[in-house]
């Protein structure tokens, strides 16, 4: 009884804005709760008692100079066939499409944000700032203010999907459910933080401080660089040919820590170790091979310069040849702002990271693991074979194909994304973890006599489509 007649209540109020219809719900709220704890009496006892909903939504809002007669011409449950063709439309022609973008868009900014944090906070970016203050603060100034846009945005996406649930609800003739209306309240940021006059005053000191960190790491860098906006010209771009033959016996170990540059890994039919490139004059790359390891490290000068068109830093890239009988015991691969590949190799363990771009993998053979993260990019393996498989991306789609043969399966395979389809074609491993919150699950094998022991496959807003035999 007392669900029914704040629901109606609620519908006949719809003309009031949310927090004074937020009020006067939540005085009968509190009737009801007293009615039952003190006076021992029922709910419909309680219902009796009071005016039909109708009566205290007209009194409420002839109070509030809302009154319109139209509000009562249908009950809450009453459906016409307008309203409700006009929600399906809306539906197939654009919150189909709408409401997934919104998402997606808030999901690459979420992901684009961490990155930017934890290399803020890595090891390696303290080390090639601590002489250079203004640079940091801007970025922590950028960090703080991206953090309050995540925030606005969210809250902007939560009113969207709120309208569009009030939109459906009133074209069925029913009011929002009060338990689905106290959801929405609860999970708002605009209503926590003004609950709070702490919450108010520190979400106001954060963006000072954020603006602050901003301006001031602008002009001393300014002050340091003589940059602060317009054209500049652009970096000298290095040419890298570094050449090493490796003693007879040596086993390879591969340890690439870039920055802003891309990375291929191949075979060749030469001896040598062969390093060949492009490179930004401002972000050298050291390469130092001894006993066997192969070390490429790219030095970060940071310069933090506001509205410079530099486009030549994107064209950064580095291609690795080694020996086709050289075996290969690790290659670990680090970088960010680009993408990596490695092709045509046998090695016994594999680990690749990047923070925003895509990694391929074609060709390889590795008798262990396979590690593959990237946060904003996407993720492709064919013509790969490994005993364990451990793929993430944060925003973009993984593509796997051909990963091992029936006859000699591979034994682990997670494939996760948070934002992207995942696509498995002819890849045979016993057991299989398939995970996306937004976006598509397709698997299929063609040898229908390969069995795979367990699937999990999962997506939050998207279809499953598994097409493989199962044990």
């Amino acid at each position: 009884m007392k669900k029914k007649f704040l629901e109606a209540l609620s519908y006949y109020l719809r003309n009031l804005e949310q927090s004074q219809r937020d009020d006067i719900l939540a005085f009968y709220e509190e009737r009801f709760a007293l009615g039952i704890s003190y006076e021992g009496k029922s709910e419909s006892e309680i219902v009796n008692e009071l005016e039909s909903p109708q009566q205290i939504a007209k009194n409420v809002l002839k109070e509030f100079n809302q009154y319109d007669d139209q509000l009562f011409k249908k009950t809450p449950n009453q459906i016409e066939t307008g309203p409700v063709i006009g929600v399906v439309l809306l539906d197939v022609f654009f919150i189909s499409w709408f409401v997934p973008m919104m998402f997606t868009i808030l999901a690459s900014l979420i992901a684009g944000w961490g990155a930017l944090t934890l290399s803020l906070f890595s090891s390696r970016f303290m080390e090639s700032t601590t002489s250079v203050f203004g640079s940091y603060m801007f970025m922590i100034g950028v960090v703080i203010l991206w953090l309050l846009m995540l925030a606005g945005l969210y809250e902007g996406i939560r009113q969207f999907v709120y309208w569009v649930v009030t939109v459906h609800t009133k074209a069925f003739g029913r009011g929002v459910p009060i338990q689905l209306e106290s959801f929405f309240n609860k999970i708002s940021v605009k209503r926590l933080i003004n609950k709070s006059t702490q919450l108010r005053f520190y979400s106001r000191m954060l963006f000072v401080i954020g603006l602050a960190a901003l301006i001031i790491g602008g002009f001393v860098t300014f002050a340091q660089t003589g940059m602060l906006g317009g054209f500049t010209e652009s970096p000298e771009v290095v040419e890298v040919d570094y050449r090493v033959t490796p003693s007879s016996g040596d086993h390879l170990r591969i340890n690439a820590e870039l920055i802003n540059a891309g990375i291929v890994v191949k075979t060749h039919d030469s001896s040598d170790i062969l390093i060949v490139g492009e490179i930004s004059e401002n972000e050298p790359v050291e390469i130092i091979y001894d006993q066997g390891t192969l070390s490429l490290v790219q030095e970060s000068q940071i310069r933090i310069v506001i509205f410079q068109f530099n486009f030549r830093s994107l064209s950064q890239k580095l291609t690795v040849y080694i020996p086709q009988d050289m075996i290969v015991t690790e290659t670990e691969i680090q970088t960010t702002n680009a993408s990596i590949s490695v092709e045509n190799i046998n090695l016994a363990q594999l680990k690749a990271s990047t923070t925003n771009g895509s990694i391929t993998i074609n060709n390889v053979l590795s008798n262990t693991l396979i590690t593959l993260k990237t946060t904003n990019g996407r993720l492709n393996l064919n013509a790969v074979s490994a005993v364990n498989y451990d793929i993430i991306t944060t925003n973009g789609k993984i593509v796997l194909r051909n990963l091992n043969d029936a006859g000699e399966p591979g034994s682990h395979l997670s494939a996760k994304s948070t934002n992207g389809n995942v696509e498995l074609e002819n890849v045979y491993v016993h057991q299989v973890t398939l995970k996306t919150t937004n976006g598509d699950i397709d698997y299929y094998n063609q040898d229908r006599n390969f069995f795979v022991s367990k699937i999990d496959a999962n997506t939050t807003n998207g279809r499953t489509n598994i097409d493989v035999p199962r044990n």
